[in-house]
C-alpha cells in the first residue's frame, strides 16, 4: 500500500508532469494537494519544495509578484531548516526572476548567496558553475575586476577537478570579458580557442548560438580589423586545451588597470 510519504512524491511529479504540459489548472490542484499531505506528515523541506513549485505555476501563469512571494517563503523555510541543497532552487527561481525585471543588483545578490551555499556544501562543481554565473553578472555590471577574480577561481577548481567538459566554458566567459575590456586580440584568441576545444569535445553548436557566435567574431573582425581578428582566432585554434586555460588563467590574474 502506498504511504503517504510516496503519494506526496507521485502527487508532485504529477503535478509537474501537468505545469510542462501547460495544464496549469491540474498542476495547481495536485500540487496544493502534495503540500497539504507533507503539512500534516511534519515534512518542512517537503513543504518548502511544494511552495516552490507552486510559484513556479504562478510564474508560468504571469503572476511573477505571487511566484516571487512563494519562492522568498520556500528559501526562508530551506534557509531556516540549514537545507543548503534545498535553497538552490528557490535561489536559482529569484535570480532569474530578477535578471527578467533588469534588476541586476539584486541578481548579484543572489547569486552571491548560492555562491556562499556552494562553498558550505563543498560541492565544488556547483561551486565552478555558481562562480561562472556571478562573473557574467559581473561583466552585466562592468565590474571586470570583481569579475576576473570570480573566474580566476572558477578556473582554479575546474583545473583541479579536472573538469574538461566545463573548461571551454571559461574560454568563452574570457572571450566575452576581453572583448568588453576591449581587448581584442585576446577576445578574438580566446574565441578560437574555445571554437576548438568545442569541437573536440564533439558539441557542435545549436543553430541560434552558432548565429550569435558568428555576430561576436563579427564585431571582433569589425574591432580588431579582419586579418588582426583571423590571426588570432587562429592561434587560438592551435592551442592545446591546457595552453588554452593557461593563458586564460593569466588573464584573469592580470591587475585591473583601474586598481
Amino acid at each position: 500500500m502506498e504511504s503517504e510519504q510516496e503519494r506526496a512524491m507521485n502527487l508532485a511529479k504529477q503535478g509537474l508532469d501537468a505545469m510542462n504540459a501547460g495544464d496549469n489548472a491540474t498542476a495547481r490542484r495536485l500540487l496544493q494537494e502534495c503540500m497539504s499531505i507533507r503539512q500534516a506528515l511534519g515534512d518542512q523541506s517537503g513543504v518548502a519544495k511544494a511552495l516552490n513549485n507552486l510559484a513556479n505555476v504562478d510564474a508560468q501563469e504571469g503572476n511573477e509578484e505571487g511566484a516571487q512571494a512563494l519562492w522568498r517563503q520556500s528559501l526562508e523555510m530551506q534557509r531556516g531548516l540549514n537545507n543548503l541543497r534545498g535553497m538552490h532552487c528557490p535561489l536559482a527561481n529569484l535570480s532569474a526572476a530578477a535578471y527578467r525585471a533588469g534588476d541586476y543588483a539584486l541578481v548579484r545578490d543572489l547569486e552571491e548567496q548560492t555562491v556562499a551555499v556552494a562553498r558550505e556544501l563543498g560541492d565544488h562543481d556547483y561551486l565552478a558553475h555558481s562562480l561562472d554565473s556571478l562573473m557574467q553578472t559581473a561583466m552585466t555590471q562592468q565590474d571586470y575586476a570583481y569579475a576576473r577574480r570570480l573566474q580566476q577561481e572558477s578556473l582554479s577548481i575546474k583545473k583541479q577537478l579536472d573538469l574538461r567538459d566545463s573548461l571551454p566554458n571559461s574560454l568563452e566567459l574570457c572571450a566575452d570579458l576581453a572583448f568588453a575590456m576591449e581587448d581584442f586580440e585576446r577576445s578574438a584568441l580566446f574565441f578560437g580557442a574555445y571554437a576548438a576545444q568545442r569541437a573536440l569535445l564533439e558539441r557542435p553548436q545549436h543553430p541560434q548560438e552558432k548565429e550569435e557566435f558568428a555576430a561576436r567574431v563579427a564585431d571582433l573582425e569589425a574591432k580588431l580589423g579582419e586579418a588582426s581578428c583571423r590571426a588570432a582566432y587562429s592561434r587560438g585554434k592551435l592551442m592545446t586545451l591546457a595552453q588554452a586555460i593557461d593563458a586564460a588563467a593569466e588573464f584573469c590574474a592580470m591587475p585591473d588597470s583601474t586598481e
